[in-house]
């Protein structure tokens, strides 16, 4: 399956699935070059803010974007993380011993 259907499915395999590709990817070198970006992308805007008023809006949106992709990867890997957790707990309740109150 492709990531577009599992990212449209959205259901909780589909997240844990998401989460730990992006977990992978933004935890090795190449996350490190990703956040650089983004926080370079971030310094250039806020420059060019200094330089013009008039483009005010356009660089409080673009900042906005920039900070939005950083929290959708966050969110990624915090969904994966709750997720995995709340499913190992259901295991554990569902593995109990009869008459076992918890």
């Amino acid at each position: 399956m492709k990531i577009e259907e599992r990212m449209r499915r959205n259901d909780i395999e589909d997240k844990i699935y998401i989460g730990e590709i992006v977990e992978q990817a933004t935890s090795g070198e190449f996350g490190a070059v990703l956040r650089c970006i983004i926080e370079g992308l971030k310094d250039i805007e806020l420059q060019k803010s200094k330089i013009s008023e008039a483009d005010a809006n356009r660089v409080l949106g673009r900042l906005e974007a920039y900070n939005q992709i950083q929290n959708e990867l966050d969110t990624c890997i915090e969904t994966k993380n709750k997720l995995k957790e709340e499913i190992k707990e259901e295991h554990k309740i569902n593995a109990a011993p009869q008459g076992f109150k918890l």
